[in-house]
């Protein structure tokens, strides 16, 4: 997995960094075919202060088959990547869950006997 975290209007620290890479980690372990990960941190200047540090994640599944994305706020950089991780958790569960039923519905179909031709059915027994 490629981890790419990109800081605009400000420098991103090291101790930023680490939470982000084990932040990100929690979400391989639901879909380990994420292949790369690119987080961008910006820093607006709003009159709000709680959404003042903007977070936006892009995960690529599969040799970019997929990609799913997701931007939150907060009031400051592990703020704003906490919420963010955890809908993008949220999401791979949905994306993985809808990926396994589809194959189970494959697999289902291909060995039923309601969805086989006659021929199919006299092979087989």
């Amino acid at each position: 997995m490629e981890l790419l975290i990109q800081g605009r209007n400000f420098e991103v620290g090291e101790r930023t960094r680490d939470y982000i890479a084990k932040k990100v980690r929690r979400l391989q372990r639901h879909l380990p075919g994420i292949d790369t990960v690119r987080v961008e941190l910006n820093e607006e200047g709003t009159r709000s202060q709680e959404h003042r540090m903007v977070a936006r994640v892009t995960v690529s599944v599969n040799d970019g088959a997929t990609t799913l994305s997701g931007e939150e706020r907060g009031v400051n950089a592990l703020a704003a990547i906490d919420l963010l991780i955890d809908s993008l958790d949220r999401r791979l569960k949905r994306h993985k869950g809808k990926r396994y039923r589809s194959e189970q519905a494959k697999k289902s179909r291909e060995s039923s006997p309601r969805f086989m031709s006659p021929e199919e059915l006299a092979d087989r027994d």
